[in-house]
């Protein structure tokens, strides 16, 4: 019996680099940390502006209610603190001058605050990480005693 030599072409060579690197690069990888920190999960307090409401309406928004946005069709998170009231306020024009004047029908203006877990993006807010509001954005809100439209103003990390 003759003995075979064993060669060991170029393509054997490129094959057995290639398996040694995709070894190489998964051990690496399995070492290096998965989630990107701008992504991970923050509490956010959000400010919301309710206008031209009943003043009775003031006491249907209490600390711990939950909100559910119906245009977003998500929990948007619990109202926190107090709710302000305040006179609420339009605007019309007499003369070409622009008049600023106050409800004299018992309507008021409400600010609140409310918390919601998400992400901060360099745009806006992600609720629960799929859900995009931002300053200026209006959605019809759902709480236990009340459904109104209302206005975030701001937006700030816990």
């Amino acid at each position: 019996m003759s003995k075979r030599k064993l060669r060991v072409n170029i393509l054997d060579f490129l094959i057995l680099a290639a398996v040694v690197l995709c070894i190489a690069g998964a051990l690496l990888r399995g070492g290096a940390k998965n989630t990107d920190p701008k992504l991970e999960t923050q509490t956010a307090v959000i400010t919301f502006h309710v206008s031209n409401v009943q003043s009775a309406s003031q006491y249907c928004f209490k600390a711990g209610d939950k909100i559910y946005s119906q245009s977003l069709g998500c929990d948007m998170g619990r109202i926190v603190g107090e709710i302000t009231a305040t006179p609420s306020v339009y605007y019309y024009e007499e003369n070409g001058e622009i008049i600023k004047a106050y409800s004299e029908a018992g309507r008021v203006d409400l600010v609140g605050t409310f918390e919601c877990e998400g992400q901060m993006s360099e745009s806006g807010f992600l609720m629960g990480g799929t859900q995009y509001i931002a300053p200026g954005m209006t959605t019809y809100a759902y709480l236990p005693d009340i459904n109104v439209n209302i206005l975030i103003t701001d937006i700030t990390l816990k």
